[in-house]
């Protein structure tokens, strides 16, 4: 404990949404975020009810390129805390929450899967289960990249699942950081499906 108050003095943290001092996120930097997700968010087809935190945008937008592009893996825990906040309030039941996988080549060059880091943590704050269920079998240009018609086919087939859940009768929640088309969580979830899963449902940190 006294170490972590020395480290707070001598290396003070910034809200990635306002710079001020204090935190990583700031508590208005967190209302924000909440402030950006309607009552219900669109359907996607063969996905389940969405749970997201919010748009990408502001405070969830620097926050998510923060935790996947500069590093700042701290931030895995204040997005994970807002997370299990809205899971308790939608009343999800218990289940197993699995990450979107990186291909190797990725997870190679940045050393950690984002999606992992704050799935790692929601399931310890939840009580539920943690399991990575997927693998991607080859690499495929990133999602960001393409048009939307595009995302559709390239993420046709990506996902192989690692384990026969036929057995299993707890939800499976698919986190990934962000949903555009819902093309990725839409492939992972048939994969799921093909190996036995009865139901899944997606989360996300942010919609675009």
């Amino acid at each position: 404990m006294l170490l972590s108050k020395i480290a707070d003095i001598a290396f003070p943290q910034y809200c990635v949404g306002c710079n001020t001092e204090g935190s990583l996120l700031c508590a208005l930097c967190r209302q924000k975020i909440h402030h950006t997700r309607p009552t219900k968010w669109p359907p996607y087809k063969g996905l389940g009810t969405l749970v997201a935190l919010g748009v990408f945008k502001g405070p969830l937008r620097e926050a998510i390129h923060s935790l996947k592009f500069n590093s700042v893996k701290a931030l895995a825990t204040p997005i994970a805390q807002e997370l299990a906040v809205l899971c308790q309030k939608k009343h999800l039941p218990k289940g197993i929450i699995t990450p979107i996988p990186l291909s190797q080549d990725r997870l190679r060059v940045r050393g950690y899967n984002q999606s992992a880091l704050v799935a790692k943590k929601l399931a310890l704050m939840l009580g539920w289960h943690y399991l990575e269920t997927l693998k991607r079998w080859q690499r495929r240009p990133s999602q960001a990249k393409l048009k939307r018609a595009e995302r559709l086919k390239n993420v046709q087939g990506v996902f192989l699942c690692r384990y026969n859940l036929s057995k299993n009768h707890l939800p499976i929640y698919l986190l990934d950081d962000v949903i555009t088309t819902g093309a990725t969580l839409r492939s992972a979830t048939q994969a799921l499906k093909e190996n036995g899963a009865r139901e899944v449902h997606p989360i996300a940190i942010a919609r675009d």
